[in-house]
């Protein structure tokens, strides 16, 4: 299905959100569309969807194929949404139904849409959860229980089960590790092709978005200020936001006080499996920091210690964490690197004692976390998610 958007303007409660966007995508298409937190980039795919807030004030035209969609009625938009045009959203675990199993959550288009049978409709959701890289197996499951990875797959599994003609992808990687965000493009973008759909990939990521698209729009404060072959504009940006997005996206280093420069993915960090984390240790030498704040037990601030955490219903409970032992000292700073799945969301939730501990035992200035003391622990630590 083509997208053919001209002179597109928005305006919420009179402030301009969206100047004059255009944006053409051809059917079979597939097109990125870059920009900056706060460009406009979400909110021109509500303005495609027609979910626009009441107070929205909005001109020019949408062409959803043959379907003027600016102030189309409810009823045609809503005949087209998750059966022509599926949306897959920024952050998975708000798309979903917590309470829905992942069968149910993936059905809920088919069944809005069209009259299928119980049995034609659980076979068509088995066979999207393997092309999204799912076992069918995780069908019963809750949608709330799965990783944040797993979760992706799902809205994206949910976005392609009716074979939508156009497909709206709003940020569907920025809350995955880089390694499963790879995956999810190229899959993505693989299963569009299959299906012969259009795709508009929203991204503010340009390292995401070669795999993605062909060329891409670069949106600026609401404003579509470049367009170009993708290439082209890494090799050569000529606007000065486009350079700054660029920029943003050469690959990831970090320097280390006194270790020197080294490439993120060159420092090796222990290993980690889909669904169960074990600590690893980084090749560098932890001591020295430890010595300059003195010993690590009397300046231990929160200790882990033989850590085991299994997460699930009965069928389907898995051990998340095994074996963890983890050390944090007064003034330290420590990151935990891990893959999406890998228990690190588990780990930090064990240690402020929201998880039940299998084996193992969590301390805080040198008291053992539990329930006497659970107010006590949370209120002196800040969790930013």
């Amino acid at each position: 299905m083509s997208l053919n958007i001209q002179n597109l303007t928005l305006k919420l409660g009179g402030k301009l959100i969206l100047d004059n966007v255009s944006i053409e995508i051809s059917d079979g298409e597939r097109v990125g569309l870059v920009g900056s937190s706060g460009s406009g980039k979400s909110m021109l795919i509500r303005a495609i969807t027609g979910l626009l807030p009441s107070n929205a004030e909005i001109s020019g035209s949408c062409m959803l194929g043959n379907l003027q969609t600016v102030k189309a009625k409810d009823e045609n938009l809503a005949s087209i949404r998750g059966k022509y045009v599926g949306v897959v959203f920024q952050q998975a675990n708000r798309a979903l139904n917590p309470m829905l199993s992942v069968e149910k959550q993936i059905s809920l288009p088919l069944r809005i849409h069209y009259n299928l049978d119980d049995d034609d409709i659980h076979n068509r959701v088995c066979m999207m959860l393997e092309k999204v890289g799912l076992s069918k197996n995780l069908a019963s499951q809750r949608t709330f229980e799965l990783s944040g990875g797993q979760q992706q797959r799902v809205g994206i599994a949910t976005a392609l089960i009716t074979s939508p003609r156009l497909i709206l992808a709003d940020e569907p990687t920025t809350a995955l590790d880089s390694v499963t965000q790879s995956e999810v493009v190229r899959m993505l973008a693989s299963l569009v092709d299959d299906m012969g759909a259009s795709m508009l990939f929203v991204t503010h990521d340009f390292s995401v978005l070669s795999h993605a698209a062909n060329r891409c729009y670069v949106l600026d404060s609401g404003r579509v200020v470049d367009s170009e072959n993708i290439k082209n504009l890494l090799d050569n940006p000529r606007i000065s936001s486009t350079k700054q997005l660029v920029s943003a996206a050469k690959k990831l280093t970090f320097r280390a006080q006194n270790l020197g420069s080294k490439n993120l993915d060159s420092v090796k960090v222990g290993s980690a499996n889909t669904g169960s984390a074990n600590v690893g240790s980084a090749n560098v030498d932890f001591k020295k920091f430890n010595s300059r704040i003195g010993n690590s037990e009397e300046n231990s601030l929160i200790n882990a210690k033989n850590i085991h955490v299994t997460l699930g219903r009965a069928k389907t409970r898995a051990e998340v964490l095994r074996g963890v032992d983890l050390n944090l000292n007064i003034g330290e700073s420590l990151a935990i690197i891990g893959g999406s799945g890998s228990g690190k969301t588990t780990l930090i939730r064990t240690m402020l004692g929201l998880e039940t501990l299998c084996e193992g035992n969590v301390t805080y200035c040198g008291e053992i976390v539990n329930n006497a003391n659970l107010l006590e622990v949370n209120k002196n630590a800040c969790t930013l998610m």
